[in-house]
């Protein structure tokens, strides 16, 4: 299922622009597609930030 910027943030509690940031880092094959201005993260998306934030957070 497909998640907004907000909705990843608050489930893992970290900021919106956290997120933003690690979206802005990401290589352009891994990016997030934009719909309506907004990043729709899906499953394979989503588990490649979480993966990204686990390496900060270690």
């Amino acid at each position: 299922m497909s998640k907004t910027v907000k909705e990843l943030a608050d489930e893992l509690g970290v900021s919106r622009q956290y997120i933003q940031k690690v979206i802005s880092n990401l290589p352009a094959t891994k990016k997030p597609t934009k719909l309506q201005h907004r990043y729709i993260i899906d499953n394979h998306e989503e588990a490649y930030i979480l993966d990204c934030n686990n390496k900060v957070t270690t």
